[in-house]
């Protein structure tokens, strides 16, 4: 596999993110295995980026705001900005959610 144009660095709130989500979705679905589909999901969609991270709509939540990309997965949504080199995956919303007031 060549290496990829982007490093990926995941900050502890997306990690965090994901684990709710991730149990919110096996609660609801009663499978783990459907959680454990929707978190490969994430990965794919992540792994894809790496070498085109910043060729993507940019969106600024808040004036002043860094530069935030977004990957759309199902109900929701992937934020993370791109700075030196570094694709930086911050935060895993619900689509609904009041973005600026999630995003640092």
């Amino acid at each position: 596999m060549a290496k990829s144009k982007y490093r990926l660095r995941v900050k502890p709130t997306f990690l965090s993110d994901l684990d709710n989500v991730l149990l919110h979705i096996a609660e609801i679905s009663g499978s783990t295995d459907t959680a454990m589909r929707f978190f490969d999901k994430i990965n794919a969609e992540i792994a894809n980026r790496l070498d085109f991270a910043e060729a993507f709509e940019r969106f600024y939540p808040y004036e002043g705001s860094p530069c935030y990309y977004r990957i759309y997965i199902g109900s929701y949504t992937i934020f993370y900005i791109v700075s030196e080199g570094v694709m930086e995956v911050r935060r895993l919303l619900y689509s609904g959610a009041d973005y600026a007031s999630h995003l640092e």
